[in-house]
């Protein structure tokens, strides 16, 4: 195996540890009384699908990581979604020692990460819970990484209605993976200069 394929191959890895690294924790969603709930008809599956969507958008968006910008997900939780979130977000030493990611944050080089959603469907719905499966595309890139690497997983988000849709859980599994175009890995940063500008899609689950 050549040495940029290894590379590549490790980036994905990382990226997917990252970014859907609690694949199998659950936790049942919330079935107190709150306000009054939604009809099932169409445009509400679609709202659960907005929530889900945006809260995965934002747990793939790096600076989330730092302490001071966290409220943006607390506003989109529970109690309980808060607590599964910030276990999400601790980044595990050997995930730190390979990518220098929160060092590059803190410090305030240059990081690329995403998490986009790809396609997402309500998997179980009643007036006051919801569960939607979120298809995504990360892509992960640090200095110490030296490039962007790609992987794809499933978020499993479960939601309850609290006046609008509010996360109790998330959870991911790997895939599924398309085939990967075998073309040269772009540096990190020739592949900063080209994103240099863009903003984040955040409005997921139209």
């Amino acid at each position: 195996m050549s040495g940029r394929r290894a590379v590549a191959l490790t980036a994905a890895a990382i990226t997917l540890a990252l970014f859907a690294g609690l694949a199998g924790r659950a936790s049942a969603p919330s079935e107190q009384m709150g306000p009054e709930a939604p009809t099932s008809d169409g445009s509400n599956l679609r709202e659960a699908q907005r929530a889900a969507s945006r809260v995965v958008v934002l747990l793939g968006d790096p600076a989330i990581l730092l302490r001071g910008r966290r409220s943006d997900l607390r506003d989109l939780t529970t109690s309980e979604g808060s607590a599964a979130v910030d276990e999400r977000l601790t980044v595990p030493a050997a995930i730190e020692q390979s990518t220098g990611l929160l060092d590059d944050l803190e410090t305030g080089r240059p990081v690329v990460g995403y998490v986009t959603p790809v396609a997402s469907r309500v998997t179980a719905y009643t007036p006051r819970t919801a569960t939607v499966e979120v298809w995504t595309v990360s892509v992960l890139g640090t200095r110490r990484l030296g490039a962007a690497s790609s992987s794809w997983s499933t978020e499993t988000v479960s939601l309850s209605w609290k006046g609008s849709w509010k996360v109790t859980n998330v959870r991911a599994r790997p895939g599924p993976t398309p085939t990967s175009a075998l073309a040269p890995v772009t540096p990190l940063h020739q592949f900063l200069e080209a994103i240099h500008g863009m903003k984040r899609y955040d409005d997921a689950g139209r």
